[in-house]
């Protein structure tokens, strides 16, 4: 995890650009799937519209959002089967005046293994499915009477699920995923839409 006390500079769309542009490079690998196979190694990157229900208790509970980058490698065995490691930068959250506290500070992040199922109803369209776990680890702090109390950070590993819908064109994929998470941890809720590019590289 991330130290609590350290202030995020990177904009996330400057990450995902980055991402994108050493991915793109990559394209002119003599690898590169046919238009019509999806079998082989893939790389993605994603763009994120995070969603958070946090109750800590009756004093330190807030709803809110941010956007967020993640990045994906993966595996298909064929057009239908294959295996997913994703990681997703869940966001930085800071609220004032939350209960009797003068404020209190959320920085979490996931990491999520899953079996892939897709299907193609019709060119060029996919439509698919992550189903598998994920693991979600978070660092929080609180201000008391203007002082910061840290805690030590915690981790959650719980079920994951994933739908999504993709067009396929060829080497590339363009997608947009709807995923939930849910931990146990301060009882932290999370619905998280993204959009983003996949390049595969295929076996042939």
């Amino acid at each position: 995890m991330k130290n609590m006390t350290k202030t995020k500079s990177n904009n996330p769309l400057t990450k995902l650009a980055l991402s994108l542009a050493l991915a793109g490079a990559a394209i002119t690998a003599p690898s590169i799937a046919a238009a019509d196979d999806d079998t082989g190694f893939y790389l993605g990157a994603t763009y994120n519209d995070v969603g958070i229900d946090y109750n800590a208790g009756d004093r330190i509970r807030f709803s809110d959002d941010e956007k967020t980058v993640g990045y994906r490698a993966g595996y298909m065995f064929n057009n239908t089967l294959g295996v997913d490691l994703g990681y997703m930068d869940l966001g930085t959250y800071a609220e004032s005046n939350v209960g009797l506290l003068d404020g209190t500070r959320l920085e979490a992040e996931a990491t999520t293994l899953s079996l892939v199922l897709n299907l193609t109803p019709v060119d060029y369209l996919d439509v698919y499915a992550r189903i598998g776990a994920a693991k979600i680890e978070q660092d929080r702090s609180i201000v008391v009477a203007g002082a910061p109390v840290n805690f030590d950070p915690e981790d959650d590993t719980k079920p994951f699920g994933a739908i999504g819908i993709a067009f396929d064109l060829g080497a590339i994929d363009i997608f947009a995923e709807y995923s939930k998470l849910d931990t146990d941890n301060n009882d932290t809720d999370l619905d998280i839409v993204s959009a983003g590019v996949k390049f595969e590289f295929g076996s042939n």
